[in-house]
């Protein structure tokens, strides 16, 4: 479990620096070894907007969301997928 935190940590500042393949694949490393961590899904929908896949960022927000409908990050989401199909 600490290594899983200490590398999802790592993400934002591969994320920021441009690695977004790198980034992705920690999201997926984590995502092993903290299966149902629903903030993979966010993050991975971050990564990808980023990247200009909007399909793939669609999906990622939308699996976010089977597993959060009420908070910020849920809106947060929700404004992202619009965003996304515009």
């Amino acid at each position: 479990a600490q290594l899983a935190k200490r590398w999802y940590e790592a993400i934002p500042g591969m994320t920021a620096s441009g690695q977004y393949e790198r980034s992705l694949l920690y999201y997926d490393a984590v995502a092993v070894m903290q299966p149902g961590f629903a903030g993979l899904h966010f993050g991975r929908g971050q990564v990808y907007a980023l990247m200009g896949r909007k399909a793939e960022a669609i999906n990622a927000y939308t699996l976010y969301l089977q597993s959060d409908t009420t908070s910020a990050w849920a809106e947060q989401a929700r404004r992202e997928i619009a965003n996304l199909r515009r």
